[in-house]
């Protein structure tokens, strides 16, 4: 590659202090992707870098070969803790010879919008309502949990869990919920509620 492809690439070399192998590198993928090496920060340089063979990987993940594209979408951070009202479980009080619900919220504590999807242990018995969503900063969503009748025995009244999945939807989303979101390359969190069952 000719410097003239190139303008200004020895005053990045001379901000940037980096190695001249790691900096020939972002040479050739700033020439083949028409990128001014002048606009990357000095954390993208601290953070990635490009191997022989054309991709771009994260240092601190090793050798794991992620595609050029994906150097804007890096993950992004952990979600705050979701919190639930109740906090830890769900106690169901018997008999348990008619349909039961229980009213449950949860809440994002953090600055973010977020995804949520909640998963039951036994979906034949219990289920929610909704049962996934997108939550603003701050917002507070009740969940109705529904119980169909059953006959108690000491087996079937241990007790079920109960998960909320979240994670951040794609930046500019709006609050339609799509489950593909966790298919994407996030973060999930999980958080358990125990649902008990006093006969």
């Amino acid at each position: 590659l000719s410097r003239e492809k190139m303008p200004n690439f020895d005053s990045f070399i001379t901000n940037h202090e980096a190695s001249s192998q790691k900096l020939l590198r972002f040479k050739t993928f700033f020439v083949t992707e028409g990128i001014n090496p002048l606009a990357v920060s000095r954390q993208l340089l601290d953070d990635i870098c490009i191997c022989s063979c054309g991709f771009v990987f994260p240092e601190i993940s090793g050798c794991f070969h992620t595609p050029l594209n994906s150097v804007a979408n890096m993950p992004k951070p952990i979600p705050s803790e979701l919190k639930t009202s109740p906090a830890e479980r769900i106690v169901f009080n018997g008999p348990f010879e008619e349909k039961k619900n229980y009213p449950f919220s949860i809440i994002n504590n953090g600055k973010e919008k977020i995804a949520y999807m909640i998963k039951l242990s036994n979906e034949m018995r219990t289920m929610c309502e909704p049962s996934h969503g997108v939550l603003d900063p701050g917002e507070n969503m009740w969940i109705r949990v529904h119980l169909e009748e059953f006959k108690p025995t000491v087996e079937n009244t241990q007790p079920n869990t109960l998960t909320i999945e979240y994670c951040f939807p794609p930046e500019g989303s709006d609050k339609n919920f799509n489950p593909s979101w966790f298919r994407l390359n996030v973060i999930i969190r999980r958080k358990h509620v125990a649902l008990e069952f006093n006969a």
